[in-house]
């Protein structure tokens, strides 16, 4: 177990892991389920593994290096193995902080320049954020559907 724990915290050196991720590479590495069962447990009860902490600071970067929308953000951790009761509490604390709009409203002012509201609303859809948001912002803008 001793080489797979150290690949492991290896793996933790460059950012925080779920239980999920760290799961699967040690599994691609070829170490056995039961040393990695016993591992992954080991570094969550060291609290070097957390799926709580992994998902806030995974959004906290998202929204600082690429602002995204609660689905977009959302779909992320889920494939990052992330259970949904922690993907609900954590986007529900960080957006009650974060207004959805004022950072949807930011990135649209950011590529409206010479470009048609089409591509903008594409662009914030892609991101993640709502369809009631981005509407608002059309009008805001006062953009028309057809443009």
């Amino acid at each position: 177990m001793e080489k797979s724990l150290h690949y492991a915290l290896y793996l933790l050196t460059y950012r925080d892991r779920s239980v999920n991720e760290l799961w699967n590479l040690l599994l691609r590495k070829g170490y056995s389920e039961e040393e990695v069962s016993s591992v992954v447990e080991t570094l969550c009860s060291w609290n070097y593994l957390n799926d709580r902490r992994f998902a806030e600071t995974w959004v906290e970067a998202r929204l600082r290096l690429k602002p995204m929308g609660p689905f977009r953000l959302e779909q992320e951790l889920r494939r990052k193995g992330v259970a949904d009761e922690v993907i609900e509490k954590v986007l529900g604390d960080v957006f009650s902080i974060v207004s959805e709009e004022e950072l949807a409203q930011k990135l649209a002012e950011k590529k409206m320049k010479n470009r048609p509201w089409r591509r903008v609303e594409n662009f914030l859809r892609y991101r993640g954020f709502s369809w009631g948001v981005i509407e608002a912002l059309r009008i805001r803008f006062n953009q028309h559907s057809n443009d």
